[in-house]
């Protein structure tokens, strides 16, 4: 996979991604990690999804796990709002949203989630994340590996419809 300019590809093993996280979700999500500034935190989360809906905003690929549509996250209601809210961000033009459906056996996604930075000087980098805390991967060859595994990733996932279709079921379930 090569990410055009400005370009994000995203993979989610346990979380929906902060750019596409309802302020509910985000606040359960951040509020489970103990910050004292849980307002200062999701307010910054929320900030950044501005980039979705600027002129020219980047084509973000988003590839989850169904583990992640099934999780509730907060409450129900929270889970149902966010669920919908990833169905209404599927719709948008510059958002590719799949799913890899339970039932595919081990694939390389199952080691974590991370996502895919490409930018407007044909850079790539690689964030990844545990326990709250980050990693910036800029090595070419590093990255060419991440590269490598979303797209091994992505070829268990479900066509977009079909995603779709797996997330209307699982909010539908909550």
């Amino acid at each position: 996979m090569e990410l055009s300019d400005h370009g994000h590809a995203v993979f989610g093993a346990l979380l929906i991604s902060g750019l596409f996280q309802t302020e509910a979700y985000s606040r359960a999500v951040l509020g489970g990690m103990g910050d004292r500034n849980l307002d200062e935190l999701v307010a910054r989360r929320l900030e950044r999804q501005a980039i979705l809906a600027r002129d020219n905003p980047p084509h973000v690929t988003h590839t989850i796990d169904e583990r992640v549509l099934r999780y509730v996250i907060g409450s129900r209601d929270t889970q149902r709002e966010q669920l919908q809210a990833l169905l209404e961000a599927s719709e948008q033009p510059n958002i590719t949203i799949n799913v890899v459906p339970d039932g595919r056996g081990y694939y390389p996604g199952l080691a974590g989630g991370f996502t895919l930075l490409g930018f407007d000087d044909g850079a790539q980098a690689v964030y990844t994340e545990s326990a709250g805390a980050g990693m910036l991967i800029e090595q070419p060859s590093r990255v060419a590996d991440y590269v490598i595994r979303f797209d091994l990733i992505r070829a268990r996932a479900l066509p977009i419809e079909e995603s779709r279709t797996l997330i209307r079921t699982a909010r539908d379930e909550v």
